[in-house]
This record gives C-alpha cells, structure tokens and sequence, in this order.
C-alpha cells in the first residue's frame, strides 16, 4: 500500500456504533473461524486444472448482489447475536462484499460474503467476513482477523517487485499462479504482516493517489493474493477501499497453488481468487471506474507482482515462520475483452526500501531477493531471510 489511511473514528459519517444491553468482552485474536465450515471444495482434487477464460468466469459466477439483497443481508448480520458480540459496541462500518463457491461446480450454490470493518479499542482494525446462506437467510461462517491500520501506509514499507512493462496495447486483464508457502505461527502476536500481491493500476490513474478513496473513478488500483501474520491468509483491496486490507473466507493451504485474476471493466473490475487443485474460489466486483484497462510503466508498481514488508528492524524476528519460500509463476494478460492471455512479455526487477530507493536488477546478488523473472512463462522465488535482513519497513 502506498498512502496512509486517515484514521477511523467514531465521528466518521460512514461509521455506525452499536451499544449492546450487556458488554460481551472478546479476546483480541489475530484470526478466528468462529461458526461451521462452508464446504465448497469438490470430492477429488484435480492433477490438471481446466483453463478457465474471462467469458466463462463471468457468466458462471455471481456478480454483484442487488440492492434489495444487500439490504436483506446487512440486516440479517446487524441483528445477530454473535456479530454484535463480535463487534462489541465499537465503530464499525460494512466495507466490501464478495461470493464463495466452487468455479469447477458452477452449478452449486455461491454463498454471499459480507464485511465488516471494525474499529477497536486499542487502535487496531478487525475485518469480520459474514457467509450467508441464500436459501435459509441464515449465517453459515463468520472469520475475524485484526490488522494494524498503520502498517498499510506503503511510503514507510519496503517491496520486492516484478513490474509488469511489457504491452503495447494496455491489458484489460492479468493473472498469476501463487504457491503458499508453509507457513506456522510462532506465537508472537502481530499485527502487521507481509503480503505477495498481483497488482493493477487502472489506465489515466494517479499513483500517489491510488489508496485515496475519493480518487475514484479517475484513479484505481487493485491487489489480490496472500498475506501472513499470524497464519496464512487470502487477501484483496482496492482504491475504494482507501487499501485497507479485505481477508475472504477462501481457505489458505500451504503447498496449495492458487490463481489470482483481476479483469478491467467500466462497470467494476471483477477479482479472482481460485485454489486450482479444487476450485474453491472468492470472487467480488470494484465500483464504476473510468477505464477497463491497466497501465504497464516502469515508473512505479501500480500492474505487478511484489511481495511487500510491513516489519520494521524493531519488530520481533519474522522470516523463520517460513519454510518455505513464497513463488509466483504462469504471469500473463490479455488486451481485448474475452481476449486470449498470454505470457508476460517483458518486465522490471527492482527492490525498493523504505526510503523509496530503487534497487534495479542487477546490481548486489547477495541483497537481490528474487530468483527467477515471470517473463515469458518462468517463475520467480522471493528470499524472506533477505526480505527481512535488508529490506524493512521504516
């Protein structure tokens, strides 16, 4: 993330405040599965996922709920108990929407997926998911995973980056297959964390302003894929956001290799979140936006792929929770509607520190954090350990 979020408090217009008739103290807890499992996955796992293009997705998947919907179900989860001990009177306001189900089942159910974002007591952000069930109107699953606000302003992070500069014709869609790495909790809590992301920044946008809210429909950016704290998590935000962090309900299995897609459009940009062993998969839509396409400079991050470092030298030691390495690989685009992907045709490699100093590959091979270009079909490893020793956040 790039620009610091203004703090939310309790005179912000947007938020609401919910006093409960008795005061139910919850444990802060970096993440939660609080109610029953959705089993979206299918029976056997698949060696070889099927390719799934745009038109398919679009017209297999959910894309936005009505209005009438939306309503009915923030007034299912405003008046549940469990939310409202969850929420525990504090700020909170409804941040995002999305559906989760199974792409290789297209015929099976999609559940809705509501969001929450709640401010705490101490300072801290929670984001509460909400599953609802579309025939009984009840609640299936609730998730809650409390995050630092702070850590999302990217000026004081350091990223290792893969830019993406290789179109002529401005891509209206990309992909990337990331593998989660094993990951395990060592017991300190944080809340900050690290993220690999697959990035868009929207043609005509203003990168300085790509996490300031009121930027849009001029300026917006996008970013789905994996974030780490104190487990391993899905993860997407965007411009409307103001990049603070949506976590889905879309379980994180290590080993596992997951496609994230992002594909432009004047009426709301469509995400992707798809395990390819089983076809689980997240989806939700961006707001109105001015353009469908991406720009593909060499001057900032906006259409990449990077992995970003929320930690700064004073915070407890991070890297050793990993063993092994986060990788990216099969990066491609496309540049017409329901177009043909193809590789990534050239990019950029840079690490870039907390003082938005540019490290441009190649230069010291025992500082380079990358192995490996996604250009043309490869892959590419991220080091943690240097992550960690040379790049912190300020």
């Amino acid at each position: 993330m790039i620009i610091k979020n203004k703090k939310m408090t309790s005179k912000t217009k947007t938020l609401t405040t919910v006093a409960l008739l008795s005061v139910i103290v919850l444990s802060i807890i970096p993440i939660q599965n609080v109610l029953g499992q959705i089993d979206v996955s299918t029976v056997d796992t698949v060696s070889s996922p099927p390719s799934l293009s745009d038109e398919f997705l679009l017209s297999a998947v959910p894309t936005k709920l009505s209005e009438k919907d939306l309503v009915g179900y923030r007034d299912i989860v405003i008046h549940d108990a469990n939310i409202l001990a969850m929420i525990n009177g504090q700020p909170f306001k409804f941040s995002s929407e999305g559906f989760i189900g199974n792409i290789y089942q297209p015929n099976s159910a999609w559940y809705p997926e509501i969001h929450i974002t709640v401010e705490t007591k101490s300072g801290l952000y929670q984001d509460i998911a909400i599953v609802l069930d579309p025939q009984t109107k009840s609640i299936k699953k609730t998730q809650i995973v409390e995050f630092d606000p702070s850590d999302q302003n990217g000026l004081h992070n350091a990223y290792s980056t893969q830019r993406f500069t290789g179109s002529t014709a401005a891509p209206d869609g990309i992909k990337v297959n990331l593998k989660a790495p094993t990951f395990v909790w060592d017991n300190i809590t944080r809340a900050k964390g690290n993220a690999l992301l697959l990035n868009g920044l929207m043609t005509g946008s203003t990168w300085v302003s790509a996490c300031t809210s009121s930027s849009i429909p001029s300026t917006y950016w996008a970013q789905i894929g994996f974030y780490w704290n104190s487990a391993g998590k899905i993860n997407w935000t965007d411009t409307q956001k103001s990049c603070l962090p949506q976590f889905p309900t879309l379980s994180y299995v290590s080993g596992k290799t997951y496609e994230f897609r992002i594909v432009g459009a004047t009426t709301g940009w469509a995400y992707y979140a798809i395990r390819t062993d089983t076809g689980e998969t997240f989806t939700t839509r961006g707001p109105v936006v001015n353009s469908s396409t991406m720009q593909t400079p060499t001057t900032n991050d906006g259409t990449s792929v990077f992995f970003e470092n929320k930690y700064s030298t004073s915070d407890p030691s991070w890297s050793g929770q990993f063993s092994t390495s986060p990788q990216a690989s099969t990066a491609q685009y496309k540049t017409t509607p329901f177009g043909t992907y193809s590789n990534w045709s050239s990019t950029m490699l840079l690490e870039k520190n907390c003082s938005n100093t540019n490290f441009v590959y190649p230069y010291d091979i025992t500082k380079q954090v990358m192995s490996g270009n996604l250009v043309s079909g490869g892959s590419a490893t991220w080091s943690v350990s240097k992550m960690q020793t040379y790049y912190p956040n300020c």
